[in-house]
């Protein structure tokens, strides 16, 4: 089985104990690799155990996981995630979504405090 774990905030949450899950699993005769959607520069602060558990680490550079990893040939069975978002969405994707969704919230409060005033038109 393929397992692919994800870093920021989830392998990097505890390290140790993300640690100790991965041996265990690669002891069973699994396949542990690190997937983060960082681009391949964005190592500053990585826990070097990151590496050292994972047989492989891709960095997919804001690109949905799964994508990225398909173009790869590599085909997880599990995803150990904290955003499972992220393995099917690019982070650029989710972010034009949330900008959407914000300007909509923005909006409706706006509508909504003129309201409040008496001053809404129809």
């Amino acid at each position: 089985m393929i397992i692919a774990m994800d870093y920021d905030d989830t392998f990097s949450k505890d390290p140790d104990g993300w640690a100790h899950v991965a041996r265990a699993m690669a002891g069973r005769g699994h396949k542990i690799i690190g997937c983060t959607m960082r681009y391949p520069d964005e190592t500053d602060g990585m826990s070097t155990l990151y590496g050292e558990v994972c047989e492989q680490v891709h960095f997919s550079s804001r690109v949905a996981k799964r994508d990225y990893l398909a173009s790869k040939g590599v085909v997880p069975d599990v995803w150990i995630d904290d955003r499972p978002d992220f393995i099917v969405s690019s982070a650029r994707d989710l972010r034009q979504e949330q900008e959407e969704f914000e300007r909509m919230e923005k909006s409706q409060s706006e509508a909504s405090r003129e309201y409040t005033r008496g001053k809404l038109t129809i």
